[in-house]
Order: structure tokens, then sequence, then C-alpha cells
């Protein structure tokens, strides 16, 4: 008898052992969960954290890619809601051999996309004067420079000085 007793025993330390463990399982995260809700709400960060709006710099609306069509030449062929946000956007075209290409002749504040589409300020000539060494850089963000402050802080500026 004692030992079905001990048994029994057992088994009813072992389920409350395990009901205690869900308990702070669960309830630890809600606790913490409401004490941050109103600490956020006391202070008055609820306000910042609730908004839908995703809060960007302006180096980052400027790098904000816009897709235009394919038969567009210039930022002024796309249909963007404003004006503003066509100086403000790059625009990327289709294109059959890349998929995507920059439209040529863009700028903003941060970056400029010459006539030729490539990150660069000045034009390039598309004969290449006779001992002249052009190099491309092809690839990502990296590549691109994507958030730099201007061209001649990206890594072709960078080689090609």
């Amino acid at each position: 008898m004692s030992y079905q007793y001990h048994r029994k025993r057992s088994s009813a330390i072992v389920v409350v052992r395990l009901l205690v463990t869900g308990l702070l399982l669960f309830c630890v995260p809600v606790a913490l969960e409401v004490f941050a809700r109103l600490l956020a709400h006391s202070t008055g960060l609820a306000e910042v954290l609730e908004t839908n709006e995703p809060v960007q710099s302006a180096i980052e609306e400027a790098y904000r890619l816009q897709l235009g069509h394919s038969n567009s030449t210039t930022a002024g062929d796309i249909n963007l809601t404003s004006p503003r946000e066509k100086e403000n956007h790059l625009i990327a075209v289709p294109s059959s051999f890349m998929g995507f290409t920059l439209l040529p002749s863009q700028q903003s504040e941060y970056w400029a996309i010459n006539s030729s589409g490539f990150r660069d300020d000045d034009d390039l000539p598309i004969n290449k004067p006779r001992g002249e060494i052009r190099i491309a850089i092809v690839g990502g963000s990296v590549a691109f420079g994507q958030l730099s402050s201007n061209n001649s802080s990206t890594i072709a500026e960078q080689l090609e000085t």
C-alpha cells in the first residue's frame, strides 16, 4: 500500500510541476507585454510606435526605387503621383536584356544618373578615346553605392580616383 500511495503522490507532483511551468511560460511573457504597453503609453511612446507610416530619412527616400513602363525614355514620361517623386526616387524601366535598367538623366541631392544610365555625374562618350581604360562595376546595392551621400563616395568613384 505504501508503494501505491508513493506512486500516486509522485505523479501528482509531476502534474503540479507541469502546470506551474506552463503557467510561468505563459504568464511571465504576458505580464512583460502588459508592463511594456503601460510604460509606452505613460511615456507617450505609444503614439510613435502605433503609426503605420514607416519613418524614413531623406536619403532613404531618395534611394527608393520606382518602376516605370517600358516605353519611357525620360523621367518626365513616368506617371508618378507628383513631379516631386520624379526628382526624389530612382526610376527603373523594364529591359529585355537586363531585366530592369535605370532611366537615364536622373538626379537627386544624393545621386546622379548620366545619359547612359550609369551612376556618374558626367556623360560618357560612346567612342572610347585611344589609350583610355574603362571598367564597369556591375552588382547590387554595394556596387551601386546604396545610401551613399553622393556619387563621389561610391566604390566606382574611389576606384576611378
